[in-house]
């Protein structure tokens, strides 16, 4: 008989990986990609986990010494995304999270027994960015890490004979991330910023009577390259900093987007 051990499973998948994979194309799927699994591996490695293995969109990690390391993981994990989808929106990304508990078999550098079937499914069965797990998990964790859990009561889960006792654990996002960022698109825009004290002031002014009541409207034109999105941005920065929702659009011309920059501006708020 093959040797066990009492072990924690953590299963992430991110959510609509081939639908953001067929929006992107194969070049920028990569990019989010390499961000995506370098911010989750940060987190195992935080949190003491041993990565078992990884597909194109999602982690088995195992927790040998710590149930509640694999919790404290899965916040940490959850938060780490949450940091990457405040810094683009557009992407749209977000995890879901199963753990379970449990003595389980270590075989070729994987882990197998009914906990690691019961985290897969709990992952599965989680909703965007909700963290699952087993009942088992957070008798094992009690009061450590300060996690908060709330029952979700019996499911039943695909391939388990007999329904799972779970619940959700709670967690937050940095305090730190503003719930809507300064679009990417106008986010450090061009060379560094000089002069245009005059247009400034009149898009500060702009600013100021809407601030007061009015109603006001400010084109910016000119020659390709001179400096119009730049000038924009510094704007939208500064005000962006005193808590004002920025939103951003634009249209191509190679492109033929019906209504593109409020679609743009719009997807940013909504996401």
């Amino acid at each position: 008989m093959a040797r066990t051990q009492t072990v924690t499973i953590l299963f992430c998948d991110l959510v609509g990986s081939t639908a953001l994979m067929t929006r992107l194309g194969d070049d920028e799927n990569d990019r989010v990609r390499r961000r995506f699994f370098v911010a989750l591996r940060e987190a195992v490695a935080a949190n003491r986990g041993e990565e078992v293995k990884s597909a194109g969109d999602g982690m088995m990690v195992a927790f040998p010494a710590s149930a509640a390391d694999a919790v404290s993981c899965a916040v940490a994990m959850q938060r780490a995304v949450a940091r990457l989808a405040a810094s683009d929106p557009l992407l749209g990304l977000a995890i879901r999270v199963g753990i379970s508990s449990g003595e389980c078999s270590f075989e070729n550098k994987d882990w197998f027994g009914l906990p690691v079937v019961e985290a897969a499914r709990l992952e599965h069965a989680a909703r965007t960015a909700q963290i699952l797990c087993a009942d088992v998990t957070r008798i094992l964790v009690g009061n450590r890490g300060g996690h908060s859990f709330t029952p979700v009561g019996a499911l039943e889960l695909k391939g388990l004979q007999d329904s799972l006792s779970a619940c959700e654990v709670a967690w937050d996002p940095d305090p730190a991330i503003s719930p809507i960022p300064l679009p990417s698109g106008l986010a450090g825009a061009g060379l560094p910023f000089a002069g245009r004290a005059t247009e400034l002031a009149a898009l500060g002014q702009a600013w100021d009577d809407t601030i007061a009541g009015d109603r006001r409207f400010v084109l910016i034109q000119g020659e390709d390259g001179i400096g119009k999105t730049r000038l924009a941005a510094e704007f939208a920065a500064s005000i962006h900093a005193s808590e004002v929702v920025v939103l951003y659009g634009r249209s191509e011309t190679d492109r033929e987007i019906p209504y593109q920059p409020f679609a743009e501006a719009l997807r940013w708020y909504v996401l």
